[in-house]
């Protein structure tokens, strides 16, 4: 209804479709709305701009909206348009939002309005986002535009969002015209913080394809901290030219979010997909720490930045980059780990510990392997680089280590520690390949030292006119 009210409304039912129309519930004054309760045995479907809803009407309503609570033995799919929403334009909060079900697919088939689970505060209001709480049984498609989402435009703090299932695979299918993903953002009139963003799945993700899960900022309240949490991790751009992976950006003001990945088994970035942190404004950059069995960054036959990136673009400040892997990391064929400062603001520093680690360009065009660069513009200091490997590194065919300065900007150290270390051009007369801490021709920051340590004195070079360590 469109009145206020209090208490619940629950719907029980064996199986429901709602296409076109909508349940709701809508608060314009001092009243709480009532929570909607809708239980399902089987299987619902929410479809063509059908959906629940609950929300503060009017702006000047104190009222907290209702909470939504949707149970589904079997299948839920959201198409269309379909949406399960709450949102505030007045001072109360948004309701807070729980999913639950056996499987749930997110697609909007290409329909110009939002598709999904969404919190929304309104711009200039004051009431806080609701919650949204994810947890799924089994499988998780979010697909061409599909979103689990939670935004603010207004003083309120967007809610936090929480994802659960066996598996997640996140897919925008070519769809360029809206994002496909898990968010939680805090846009250009925003002074609220972003909320924070919680995936945790007990098997496989896979972000492909224009896919994103990301906490970003346009205003001037923080983003919120991304964890993700899996078996295994994919990202895969698969030639899309919109952003693939998992970001957090700062546009302005607010400080971009940090991101947290821990990862039981393998880590596969590949074909354009990143990790990434940048700021663009006055706000810092987040940190960036991954935890994985083993992880792999190849740019295949991408033409985007394949890899981990922390990037500043103005006053803001680059954070750290940490990767702790118990295994092995291959960096190849252009994949990148790289902290860099195109601005005022200092690039952040790098630490890297594993079993081994292996850079190998494989003939690639591009730069391939771990760097802090100060841009040729940048006045910012670049940031060090720390490695520690408990057996074999192998830097070949083009690969490197570099801490570079192209500018003003001084460049940061670089500390190595291995048991044994391998450089070998292997014939490649493209790239340098080797461990640097340079200064360009043009440059007028001075660039940073080098400190390689070998524990076991083996160090094999290759003779080569393009080596350089």
């Amino acid at each position: 209804g469109d009145q206020d009210a209090t208490g619940v409304t629950t719907i029980n039912t064996n199986t429901l479709v709602i296409s076109s129309g909508v349940i709701k519930n809508r608060v314009y004054g001092l009243g709480k709305g009532a929570d909607l309760s809708v239980n399902v045995a089987g299987d619902m479907l929410v479809q063509n701009n059908g959906g629940i809803y609950t929300s503060v009407y009017d702006n000047k309503a104190s009222g907290k909206a209702g909470n939504i609570t949707v149970n589904v033995g079997k299948d839920l799919q959201i198409l269309n348009g379909g949406a399960v929403y709450s949102a505030t334009s007045g001072q109360g909060d948004a309701g807070s939002i729980v999913i639950k079900a056996k499987l749930l697919t997110i697609d909007s088939q290409d329909s110009e309005y939002t598709t999904g689970t969404i919190t929304n505060i309104s711009k200039d209001v004051t009431g806080n986002g609701g919650s949204i709480t994810v947890a799924v049984d089994g499988a998780i498609n979010l697909i061409n535009g599909g979103v689990v989402q939670s935004d603010t435009w207004g003083q309120g703090n967007a809610g936090n969002v929480l994802v659960t299932a066996k598996s997640i695979r996140i897919d925008s299918q070519g769809n360029n015209k809206s994002v496909t993903g898990i968010s939680a953002n805090t846009h250009e009139s925003a002074t609220g913080k972003g909320g924070i963003v919680t995936v945790e799945i007990d098997g496989d993700i896979n972000i492909i394809n224009g896919g994103t899960v990301r906490s970003d900022t346009w205003g001037q309240g923080d983003a919120g901290t991304i964890v993700v949490k899996s078996k295994s991790l994919t990202i895969d751009a698969q030639g899309s030219k919109d952003a693939t992976g998992i970001t957090t950006d700062s546009d302005i003001i607010g400080k971009g979010g940090s991101i947290m990945v821990a990862v039981d088994g393998d880590i596969n970035i590949i074909n354009g997909g990143m990790v990434r942190s940048i700021t663009y404004g006055q706000g810092d950059a987040g940190s960036i720490v991954i935890n994985a069995k083993s992880l792999t960054i190849d740019r295949k036959n991408s033409e985007d930045v394949t890899g981990i990136s922390v990037d500043t673009y103005e006053t803001g400040k680059g954070k750290s980059i940490t990767l702790a892997i118990d295994g092995d990391i291959n960096i190849i064929n252009g994949g990148q780990v790289r902290s860099i400062t195109q601005g005022q603001g200092d690039s952040g520093n790098i630490f890297v510990k594993a079993k081994s680690l292996n850079i190998d360009s494989r003939g690639s065009e591009y730069v391939t392997g771990i760097g802090a660069d100060t841009g040729s513009k940048a006045t910012g200091t670049g940031g060090s680089i720390k490695i520690e490997i408990d057996d074999v590194m192998n830097i070949i065919n083009g690969g490197e280590i570099r801490s570079m300065t192209w500018g003003q900007g001084k460049a940061g150290s670089v500390i190595i520690k291995t048991k044994s270390l391998t450089v070998d051009t292997k014939g490649n007369d493209q790239n340098v390949t080797g461990i640097l801490a340079d200064a360009s021709q043009n440059a007028t920051g001075t660039s940073g030292s080098i400190d390689v340590k070998v524990i076991e004195n083996v160090l094999l070079i290759s003779n080569s006119q393009n080596f350089n360590v």
